[in-house]
């Protein structure tokens, strides 16, 4: 019977440029009323905590990765849009 070799701690190398091109949305409580924001990016995992401790969410969900930031996601889409790209 062959042993299983055990595995050494691996590091883990993360693209940089990964995490802002990940979509956040909340839906937080606000006056009794729901409120969807989509479309959300961090720079990075500060930023996101920081975000999350202010607007105080109670629904986090995490979305698509984007070739681009999010942010300029739908700007780029209405720029092919108008050109058509």
């Amino acid at each position: 019977m062959r042993k299983k070799k055990k595995k050494k701690n691996s590091i883990i190398i993360v693209d940089k440029e990964y995490f802002p091109k990940r979509e956040f949305s909340f839906t937080i409580k606000k006056d009794g009323e729901e409120t969807y924001l989509r479309y959300k990016s961090f720079s990075d995992e500060k930023e996101l905590k920081d975000s999350i401790i202010k607007l105080n969410p109670h629904k986090i969900d995490i979305g698509a990765v984007y070739t681009v930031k999010v942010k300029f996601n739908s700007i780029i889409y209405f720029f092919i849009m108008d050109f058509g790209i």
